[in-house]
């Protein structure tokens, strides 16, 4: 990937960001075009708002869906679908809307097919904002700023539409709340954006535990208290590797911990052979197992248990 263009847009497709959540955004851009050592370009591209057009096309399979059961069942669905449905009705979904919609896509074609003669990435954020409630409602404030709930699908509708790839990478977090980076690739250029979002990862790792349990733990704790960190077994047990070996019992490798069984292994001719010994221990390195082949042994079997995460 080494000398491809990219362009970081702070206000893709005029969306309203936050501005903390740009800066964010920005900073990661400008690591990742480092560590591949890509080509930052600006580009003169505007991409129209079809926002509106979309959705309300996406409504006409809603309505196809809901059948008689709409608008009676309202109350069952969500605050989301039901306002959506309740202005999908009040517009009106018919010929005239068609025809502005195929119009707005065309020129949403043509503009993303200039974006990318101009540059070969494009990194937006993937989401205005910082991730906002499951629950809802949608927010209509980014960082201080005022606009509609519309504005949270803005810098993802145009790929929607356009077909060409994106990918989503965590790249920060705002007042404790994930940030999120997108970024776009022509047309069948998936590859470009799996190995950007592997480098991501490597070069700024993202925890991989929820934090569910850390706001419940928060939630339990007394009064005037914080609650402190949560110990995850999981995440700590160290495999273990548990070796039977014939070895002299006089001369056990050094740190490991042995049982020896009792009684002696008699040799078919009478005389006594080696004892079957079984050593656990929590390998560090391959420290032990170099001890065990520097060991007197006849015969050596190691087996590595699998961890139980």
């Amino acid at each position: 990937m080494k000398g491809l263009r990219v362009a970081i847009i702070d206000r893709f497709a005029g969306a309203v960001v936050s501005p903390a959540a740009a800066a964010v955004v920005r900073e990661a851009g400008e690591q990742l075009a480092r560590d591949l050592e890509l080509t930052l370009v600006d580009v003169d591209v505007t991409i129209p708002n079809v926002g509106t057009a979309w959705s309300l096309a996406n409504m006409a399979g809603t309505f196809a869906a809901l059948g008689d059961a709409w608008p009676a069942c309202a109350d069952d669905l969500t605050p989301e679908m039901r306002f959506a449905c309740e202005w999908a009705a009040g517009a009106g979904y018919g010929m005239d809307a068609r025809i502005k919609l195929e119009h707005r896509r065309t020129a949403l074609f043509e503009a993303m097919a200039t974006l990318f003669e101009q540059t070969d990435l494009v990194i937006t954020s993937a989401n205005p904002d910082v991730a906002f409630g499951a629950e809802g409602p949608l927010p209509d404030t980014f960082g201080g700023v005022q606009d509609t709930p519309a504005n949270n699908g803005r810098f993802t509708i145009p790929a929607n539409l356009y077909g060409n790839p994106g990918i989503s990478v965590p790249v920060g977090q705002v007042d404790g709340l994930p940030v999120g980076m997108q970024i776009m690739a022509p047309h069948h250029h998936e590859s470009w954006l799996l190995d950007a979002a592997w480098v991501v990862e490597r070069e700024r790792p993202w925890p991989l535990i929820a934090g569910r349990r850390e706001r419940a733990a928060a939630r339990r704790a007394p009064a005037g208290r914080t609650a402190g960190p949560i110990r995850r077994r999981s995440s700590t047990r160290t495999p273990t590797v548990r070796c039977t070996s014939a070895v002299s019992p006089a001369t056990p490798p050094v740190g490991a911990t042995t049982s020896a069984r009792r009684g002696r292994h008699r040799h078919p001719r009478g005389r006594p052979g080696p004892r079957r010994v079984v050593r656990d221990q929590r390998p560090d390195g391959g420290a032990f197992e170099d001890r065990v082949r520097n060991a007197s042994t006849t015969s050596t079997r190691c087996r590595r248990r699998a961890p139980r995460w």
